[in-house]
């Protein structure tokens, strides 16, 4: 099954580069990113340090399928529309990093991130209308997903709610950034977009400063595309 197979991907988030990583994949893409307070959600649901690699893997879905489940109540979809919801975050020494407020904040972050692997991670939930396909499975079931790429064992969930079918997964990348200096980082964390992302901003000069242990550059990025196949076929009832 093919990428161009489904009418519509609708978006529940308003990051550009998760839509030019769908776009460039083949999908077609409408941005309905609806409001979600991550501060009260991150209040109810973080982990308390240190966050073990566990906790922020099942933190990072949660946060994920609340998107989604927020998106599906408040966007109208035509039969064969996917909504996606997605999150990433980043987790070094035990600790998320998160966007950061302003630069002096994102150089501390980079100083803190240089010369150590960190955890990327990319959790997706996608949800179709439960009626719009002929499903193999019924009610909820797991799959396993073995990622050779992302190093880790991961795990997909399709469950029923409110006349939608749902999945959701998460994809981890181990990314070593090394060699910054100081000036280096000045410079990354002088372009207003490096407030926008947590985490090393791995678009820029990635070549130089990172190795992908173990890992995936779209999910990195925020979108690992397989993972997301492997989400869209089970909710469609494809194998």
């Amino acid at each position: 099954m093919g990428n161009t197979d489904f009418v519509r991907i609708i978006l529940a988030s308003a990051s550009a580069q998760r839509a030019d990583i769908l776009k460039k994949a083949g999908f077609s893409v409408l941005v309905k990113a609806a409001f979600f307070d991550e501060e009260e959600f991150a209040r109810a649901h973080k982990p308390s340090v240190p966050v073990s690699l566990e906790n922020a893997k099942k933190y990072v879905q949660k946060l994920a399928l609340e998107k989604l489940q927020n998106a599906i109540k408040n966007v109208t979809i035509d039969s064969s529309d996917v909504v996606v919801a997605a999150d990433t975050i980043v987790l070094v020494d035990g600790q998320f990093l998160e966007k950061p407020k302003d630069k002096a904040e994102c150089i501390h972050q980079h100083n803190f991130l240089n010369n150590k692997t960190n955890h990327t991670m990319t959790a997706i939930a996608v949800a179709v209308q439960d009626t719009a396909f002929s499903f193999q499975h019924s009610g909820d079931s797991e799959q396993h997903i073995a990622s050779s790429r992302a190093g880790h064992t991961e795990f997909s969930k399709v469950i029923s709610e409110n006349n939608f079918k749902i999945a959701y997964g998460v994809r981890v990348s181990e990314v070593f950034i090394g060699g910054l200096s100081g000036c280096v980082i000045d410079q990354i964390c002088s372009n207003p977009n490096s407030l926008n992302s947590c985490g090393f901003r791995i678009s820029e000069r990635v070549s130089e400063y990172a190795k992908f242990d173990k890992g995936c550059y779209n999910n990195i990025l925020g979108l690992d595309i397989d993972l997301l196949n492997t989400l869209i076929k089970q909710v469609k009832g494809v194998r």
